[in-house]
């Protein structure tokens, strides 16, 4: 038997995280990409992600408000 008390999710349910956890998460994917793709230009592209990094983590920590 079926039980229909709890149906399914559907197929856009997504998981609940803090945003801080995923802007951190995401600059630090945009470092390792660039020490491994471009060790010359590294310094560079860290000047350059870990800011977007923390511009992404405060954007989505104070627009869910």
């Amino acid at each position: 038997m079926r039980d229909d008390r709890k149906p399914h999710p559907g197929p856009w349910r997504v998981m609940q995280v803090d945003s801080g956890v995923v802007g951190i998460a995401i600059a630090a994917g945009f470092v390792v990409l660039g020490l491994v793709s471009m060790p010359t230009l590294a310094p560079i592209f860290l000047l350059g992600a870990v800011p977007l990094g923390l511009a992404v983590a405060l954007l989505l920590h104070f627009s869910r408000r």
